[in-house]
């Protein structure tokens, strides 16, 4: 495996190369400006297999469809919110503080053209299929973090912080009248969440945040569970 220690790296740009990135290890590293894995074609995908880092910063730049496989990112730090454009996982770890990540479903921020999402849609079946998890995050501190698709039950969680809401159970509107009076932030995450059309979102409450709110999240993530809409575990 190759290793780099305290380096850093600006503006390395891979786009439409389908690459094979694999066997490295990056310990307290810095992304400047990098893009991964940036193409509107599913066959032009880089993939990146076998790879470590351990307290790396990522700063301005995209992580676009990549396939990433057997990779752990262990601390991770940003100034901005870190945006991943339909990267596909399999046993990918996220571990410790890591930041804010939201990762998209569509492999594009602007483009839409439907040619694109139903390659990209019948890619995404197939490599899910055959993929028995795709995400570990039980042990990540996030300040903010969303994903979008990824099969729910592909993702390994910390069922006390972090709980799955199916589609049909939050169309079934009648658990709305039994949340608690002080637990309306989650309700309100729901409703944003599910507009996105996931038959299934995940809500978690974040480690990195304030005590006195974090315990008021998790406790909120335990009435959804006791009145029936989150799933039990």
């Amino acid at each position: 495996m190759k290793q780099f220690i305290d380096q850093t790296f600006i503006a390395r740009i891979d786009r439409d190369s389908a690459a094979v990135l694999e066997e490295m290890s990056f310990e307290h590293c810095v992304f400047i400006n990098c893009c991964l894995s940036v193409t509107k074609d599913v066959r032009k995908r880089s993939t990146v297999r076998n790879v470590r880092l351990r307290g790396c910063r990522f700063e301005s730049g995209v992580i676009g469809p990549a396939v990433l496989n057997e990779v752990v990112i262990d601390g991770l730090s940003s100034p901005d919110l870190i945006l991943a454009w339909s990267p596909f996982f399999r046993h990918v770890a996220l571990r410790n503080r890591v930041g804010a990540i939201r990762i998209n479903k569509v492999p594009h921020f602007s483009d839409y053209d439907p040619k694109m999402l139903v390659s990209f849609d019948r890619a995404r079946a197939e490599f899910y299929a055959a993929t028995d998890w795709a995400i570990d995050i039980s042990e990540a501190e996030f300040q903010e973090f969303s994903v979008r698709g990824i099969p729910a039950h592909l993702i390994r969680r910390d069922p006390a912080t972090q709980v799955i809401v199916s589609r049909e159970k939050a169309a079934d509107t009648s658990w709305r009248d039994k949340v608690a009076s002080w637990n309306s932030h989650w309700p309100m995450v729901i409703d944003m969440a599910l507009e996105d059309g996931e038959p299934a979102v995940i809500l978690f409450a974040p480690r990195a945040t304030q005590k006195k709110r974090y315990q008021k999240l998790v406790d909120g993530l335990q009435n959804l569970r006791d009145i029936g809409v989150a799933e039990p575990d």
